[in-house]
């Protein structure tokens, strides 16, 4: 249900909360119609305007039903702090109510306000914004040319509009630059109006007539209301300082502090509504309250205290974690697990499970320590030997014992290359290789997995299984190069021949090095490859291997867009195949090392001109339909240019 509930849309959840609200009891309508008059009518207006706007019911009988009005006078007379004035003819009470303590938007700024009009004689309403009043009259405001002393061909029409249109209170903004003030819009009807009816402007205009026996009346329940709600917000203001001084005593009689106090959700309640109502309460109120409000306390310091530690374990783990990147990017170990593996190192777990200690704590014992420097290091040292121990059971070497340290470990040959089973995957390190060696391995942690999938991830040497492909290469080149898989020196004779392993498996011969090749191997189902001599090399590479080119310019940096497009790229099973076999032409021709060696050079000059350079797009299009090859790597494409680096946009 639970699930179900979740996947719903919030438009459908909110009306099923609403549904559910309303199949509760509604005890409140049940009250006889005699004893709720006598209850509301001791209420402000306000709180009658809001019961009758919560049912159908509430609103038909009272704001609907002229046998109600006696509830809402009653209501209005007995108004804190004061009575409020009495309507004009043209109000009823729930409008008169809705006038005087309803919000509405701001006619400056368009935000929502709760206060009540600015000028009620002009219905104007402003929110709290200083800045709002001064842009109104900017905006929307105009003063009569009486008031600021100007004349005009239209003074007399002005001076016969102020006797019937409504202005704002002179109580209000008596002192002003602007003099008194108008609605803009309405000023410049009346204008129009008058010019039209009224051509003279001594004459009496009939139409406004009601409107000038209207405005004192208007202008003087407008004055009376500011005078009120002046009163009211001195009274509210006087009454919430009482009720604070009184929630400080409490609070400092308790042990409390004044702000927790105040944000208790029971205080707090109490507190909104005594000052809603203006009413002042004293102790004995509280003492009712009290057991709510203690609990809530005790919650709230439970709440905070159980947010401190779990900042705290934050703020250790972040310690861990830098400590953990620190590590890996010194070198200072050179095996080192995932960070899942090791922040459950035992010294780690002591220095985060210690209630003590903090995360600068941490930090300064796992740098600056000697004894917890080097517990870590034994630690890290221990895991790896258990995992070159399951690895190599992995490998076909169960129970492997070495008894000469002249022989390599079957994880630290060139033969160790393993794949993830489940993911299949080998990581942005290891894109040339596409195989995991032994430190890939022990950091291998599956990719696109959620946050919740990483923190359960399990590092497990079972998981892996020998990458046969790369493993039959590796074991190619070691007896090609003539060297055995156990020597020490086996790395560094494989990694002088440089671009010298060629592959006979590809439809046109293609040179590589050892990491290369390793991942060029999953290409064929079974790769041939040989040693090609080192004049056939410097006659056919002309353009070196860059490693993680295509890797760079298959990413998702603006600058890999920008690189994709330029054509500087060439193909090399094109080029490579061509001057192969003008290399083999030329030395069948040669009678002699130094002719051999001119006319390779010789092949190097011509062919540079052939060279038919592409995008990088056009690069991989071509390989797909001419060659085959699906999965573009850094032996089939060179730069024919170089060209200046391209920064990210």
């Amino acid at each position: 249900m639970s699930n179900k509930k979740l996947k719903l849309s919030k438009e459908t959840r909110r009306f099923k909360d609403v549904l559910e609200d309303a199949r509760k009891p509604d005890c409140i309508s049940r009250i006889p119609m005699e004893l709720l008059a006598e209850i509301l009518s001791s209420t402000s207006p306000k709180d009658i305007l809001s019961l009758s706007r919560c049912s159908r019911y509430f609103c038909h009988t009272l704001a609907n039903n002229r046998s109600a009005t006696f509830i809402w006078r009653h209501a209005r007379l007995s108004c804190v702090p004061s009575p409020i004035p009495d309507p004009t003819p043209n109000f009823t009470e729930p409008a008169y109510a809705a006038f005087i303590f309803d919000g509405g938007t701001c006619e400056a700024c368009g935000q929502h306000t709760d206060s009540s009009f600015t000028s009620f004689s002009l219905r104007l309403r402003l929110c709290s914004n200083y800045k709002c009043f001064p842009d109104w009259i900017k905006n929307h405001g105009v003063s009569s040319p009486a008031s600021t002393n100007t004349h005009s061909a239209d003074s007399g029409i002005a001076q016969h509009i102020e006797k019937w249109m409504p202005s704002i209170e002179p109580r209000r903004y008596s002192v002003t630059p602007h003099g008194v003030l108008y609605r803009r819009d309405k000023w410049k009807e009346a204008i129009d109006e008058c010019r039209r009816t009224c051509p003279t402007p001594g004459d009496s205009c009939p139409l406004h007539r009601n409107a000038q026996l209207q405005r004192p009346k208007i202008m003087e329940l407008a004055s009376q209301l500011l005078v009120w709600w002046d009163d009211r917000r001195r009274h509210y203001d006087a009454n919430k300082l009482k009720n604070d001084r009184m929630s400080s005593q409490i609070a400092q009689n308790e042990g409390w502090s004044f702000r927790d106090l105040l944000n208790t959700p029971s205080y707090s309640a109490f507190n909104r509504q005594k000052n809603l109502a203006m009413e002042q309460f004293a102790l004995k109120d509280f003492n009712v309250i009290r057991p709510l409000v203690e609990l809530d306390l005790a919650r709230m310091h439970e709440r905070r205290q159980r947010s401190a530690e779990e900042q705290a374990v934050r703020e250790k783990n972040m310690a861990v974690a830098n400590h953990y990147q620190r590590l890996k990017s010194t070198k200072e170990i050179g095996i080192m697990p995932i960070y899942p593996i090791f922040r459950t190192q035992p010294i780690i777990k002591v220095l985060r499970d210690r209630k003590t200690g903090t995360a600068l704590d941490i930090t300064k014992e796992l740098t600056r320590t000697p004894v917890v420097k080097e517990v870590l290091q034994n630690e890290l040292k221990d895991w790896s030997q258990n995992a070159k121990i399951k690895l190599s059971e992995v490998l076909g070497y169960a129970n492997y014992r070495s008894t000469s340290d002249n022989k390599l470990h079957p994880v630290d040959r060139l033969t160790a290359r393993f794949q993830c089973t489940k993911c299949m995957k080998v990581g942005k390190k290891r894109t040339i290789e596409q195989t995991l060696d032994f430190q890939a391995v022990c950091g291998h942690q599956c990719p696109n997995l959620s946050k919740r999938e990483r923190s359960k991830y399990q590092w497990q040497a079972d998981q892996f299984s020998p990458d046969t492909k790369a493993i039959t290469v590796a074991r190619e080149i070691l007896k090609l190069c003539q060297v055995n898989e156990t020597d020490p020196n086996s790395i560094n004779t494989v990694h002088t021949m440089r671009e010298r392993f060629r592959c006979d498996s590809c439809a046109t011969p293609v040179l590589m090095d050892f990491r290369s090749a390793l991942g060029h191997s999953k290409r064929h189902d079974i790769m041939e490859i040989s040693i090609s001599p080192v004049d056939e090399l410097n006659a056919v590479m002309k353009h070196p291997i860059e490693p993680g080119l295509c890797a760079e310019l298959l990413g998702r940096k603006i600058s890999a867009a920008q690189k994709r497009t330029l054509k500087i790229y060439g193909c090399r099973h094109c080029s490579q195949a061509k001057a192969l076999a003008e290399f083999h032409k030329a030395e069948h021709t040669s009678g002699n090392a130094t002719k051999v060696s001119t006319g390779a050079t010789h092949i190097k000059a011509s062919f540079k001109a052939e060279e038919k350079s592409m995008s990088f797009d056009g690069m991989r299009s071509h390989l797909k339909t001419k060659h085959g090859i699906h999965n573009i790597r850094d032996e089939d494409v060179f730069k024919v240019t170089q060209q200046p680096p391209i920064k990210d946009g």
